[in-house]
């Protein structure tokens, strides 16, 4: 019994680093994007985590941009991102870093709609008027 939750995690912590990977982030970055320590990520993603919260692979899923069913193998891997998705998706998450240590939010995973609303609309202006 332990042989097959032993894979099960390694399988899981393999897909959490290929999709971070994928992301392009680093540990550090989706440690602060969960809410966990960095050390707990490195754990995470080798196998090494006991118990799996339902909850946190959620909050994984979410961060790394992936449906949860696909991290827990549930569902089929998702295709590589391309570049400009890659882009996108870092900045976002260099928004939501900086968000983050300025206190603005509280928890990346729950950013109220009025403000991701304030800031697309702020982004859109601020982009008119550097054409």
């Amino acid at each position: 019994m332990f042989a097959i939750i032993d894979n099960y995690n390694i399988e899981v912590g393999r897909r959490l680093y290929n999709a971070r990977k994928r992301k392009d982030l680093t540990m550090k970055e989706v440690a602060v994007l969960v809410g966990l320590h960095e050390s707990s990520i490195q754990r995470y993603e080798s196998g090494n985590i006991k118990n799996l919260s339902i909850e946190k692979l959620k909050d994984f899923a979410k961060v790394l941009d992936m449906e949860a069913e696909v991290l827990i193998g549930w569902d089929k891997e998702i295709e590589p991102l391309n570049e400009n998705e890659k882009e996108v998706h870092s900045f976002t998450c260099k928004l939501v870093l900086e968000l983050l240590k300025e206190g603005m939010i509280e928890d990346p995973n729950n950013i109220p709609e009025e403000i991701i609303e304030t800031i697309i609309s702020t982004l859109k202006m601020d982009l008119k008027k550097n054409r």
